[in-house]
């Protein structure tokens, strides 16, 4: 008999697409605006992070690991996944 298989529980593809970083962005900067509020400008932004990945790996996620380096081994037990973040952010220029 040969072993020569037995790794294969524990190998498998890791490909992923993720959503890793978007940005919506809307400005309030017209003369009309200017007039009404005596502003500049007003830019409000919406940033997404790591919102989405598409992956059939079974783990939490392909590009984590136990010892965090990128050329370790692939040990993915007791880590958490990248963290999903939004932001929302108003810049005011007068």
């Amino acid at each position: 008999a040969s072993n020569s298989a037995s790794y294969k529980q524990f190998v498998e593809d890791a490909s992923a697409t993720r959503l890793r970083e978007i940005t919506l962005m809307y400005s309030l900067r017209s003369p009309g605006f200017r007039r009404f509020t005596h502003l500049s400008t007003v830019d409000f932004s919406l940033t997404g992070r790591n919102l989405v990945l598409w992956t059939k790996y079974t783990g939490t996620d392909p590009e984590v690991n136990i010892t965090g380096a990128g050329l370790s081994r692939g040990q993915d037990w007791f880590t958490n996944p990248n963290t999903k973040s939004l932001l929302f952010s108003v810049k005011i220029t007068y």
